[in-house]
Formats: C-alpha cells, structure tokens, sequence
C-alpha cells in the first residue's frame, strides 16, 4: 500500500489535462512551457503530478528531470506563498519514500541539490522505504558529485539536518525567469483567430477535447467559461450566477475557444 502523506502537504487540484501537460513540459526540458504552465494554472510546488497515490509532486519531477531554473523558481514559489509549510513540502515524500533532496541526489540532479542544502529546510537524515538517506542514494547510484555534496552537508550539520532557512537569495533568478510571475494576457484582448497562432496548432489538431469540468463527461453540446476558459456543459450550470471554477460573479458561457490549453490535452505517453 502506498504511503500516505498528509493532505495538507500533498495537493491534488489540478485537472489531469493540466498534471500531463506540466509532467511532459518538464520531461521535454521545456523550460519556457512550464513556467507558462505553472503560472497559468498556479501550480502548486506541492501538487501531486504523478499518477495518483505515488506523490511525486511538481517539485520532485522538476529535480528528477534536472529542470534547474524551473526547479529554483518552485522553491522561491514555495517560500512566498507557503512560507510557515516550507520546510514540509521540500521534504514531502514518494510513495517510495523519496523527498526531493534523495531524487535530486539519486538522478544527479546537482545544481537542485545545491539550492536545497543552501536554502535550508531539506532532513538530510531522512530514510526511504529502504532505509537508504539521500547519500546513500547518490552512492548507490555512483551520484559522485552529489555524494561529495552531502557528505559536507552532513559534516556541517551532523545532527538536525539543514533546519533553518536563510538567503533565500537564487543564482536563476533573473530576466524571464525571475519570481514575480508573470501575467497571461487578458481574454478580451486575444486574438478571436486562435487557430491561427503556431503555439496552438499541435494541439488542435491532434488534441483531444477535455469534458465538461463540473460533470467529467464528454459528451453532447460544450461551451467554455468567459472568464477562465474552461469546459463547461450550459445545463450542468443552469441557473448559476456565479462560475464555480474561479467564482467570477454574472460569467457566462461562450462559444470562442480562448485558452485551447484549457480545452486540450495532447495525450501524455507513460514512460
């Protein structure tokens, strides 16, 4: 049975269509989508991307994949927006028993595994379902650089681990990549021609149609919300005033597709 992590550390909101797309964005190294991703849909550091109950959370996938800006910039999210649970959230675990200190170690993921131990907040004394702490992992797997990196952390920490959090002060954190996030352009001003943007032609035309957001079915008449562009059945919300995704006041349903990657998904292949 898989280890349960408390709800609290460990989120689940985003759509599946929203967990692919930012899984593949950090698979493909697409530094540019992924960012754009996460700040589209505010992805949390925290969110479950993995299939369901193997906690693998944005964070994890971002060290796993070697994503080292996007990576840098989840932890700067992390410590803005859930300053009091920092210190749980980079040390939430797999199913595996892995936090994101021993995955970073594990695939060599050095540059992660720098911003950890300088920031502060990591267990570097934490053991998986094996028994196995982060350097014995980066050992296991011949990690030679991580192996030389932990073992200063430990001889400079050889009780508590890295427990306090300081200079929060990142080497990526300039130009577009900076912490400030950046804003999607408002739906009133885009283009109605959105088939006729590049970005958009892969996924319309090899997409396949997201359902209905309040009922999860795909069938029969689906417009989108004016407001923040999701699929929605006009009957599944009859009556309602207010939109129940992003509790916009009066929206309503239209007929124009303004946010294809709300409507999209290119079908995500397992590894």
């Amino acid at each position: 049975m898989n280890e349960k992590a408390p709800k609290r550390f460990i989120l689940n909101k985003q759509q599946k269509a929203t967990k692919n797309q930012i899984h593949n964005a950090l698979k493909q190294k697409d530094t540019p989508l992924a960012m754009k991703l996460i700040n589209l849909f505010n992805i949390a550091p925290h969110e479950e991307v993995s299939v369901e109950g193997y906690l693998w959370t944005t964070l994890h996938y971002a060290s796993h994949f070697k994503v080292e800006k996007v990576f840098d910039y989840l932890l700067q999210k992390t410590y803005q927006e859930y300053k009091e649970d920092y210190v749980h959230i980079v040390n939430n675990k797999t199913s595996e028993g892995w936090n994101v200190l021993m995955t970073a170690a594990m695939y060599g993921s050095n540059e992660c595994l720098e911003l950890l131990i300088k920031y502060g907040g990591v267990k570097l004394y934490e053991k998986d379902k094996n028994g196995q702490r982060a350097i014995d992992l980066a050992k296991r797997y011949k990690q030679d650089i991580a192996f030389k990196m932990l073992t200063k952390a430990e001889s400079d920490n050889p009780t508590k681990g890295t427990d306090n959090i300081e200079n929060f002060v990142t080497p990526f954190n300039e130009g577009e990549f900076s912490a400030k996030p950046e804003t999607r352009e408002p739906a009133k001003t885009r283009t109605v021609n959105i088939e006729d943007w590049d970005e958009y032609q892969s996924l319309l035309l090899n997409g396949k149609r997201l359902p209905c957001m309040k009922c999860k079915k795909n069938t029969g008449w689906i417009k989108y919300a004016a407001c923040c562009g999701n699929p929605i059945h006009p009957l599944c919300i009859k009556g309602d005033k207010n939109c129940f995704l992003c509790k916009k006041e009066n929206f309503k349903l239209v007929t124009d597709l303004k946010f294809p990657e709300k409507a999209f998904q290119i079908e995500a292949k397992d590894d």
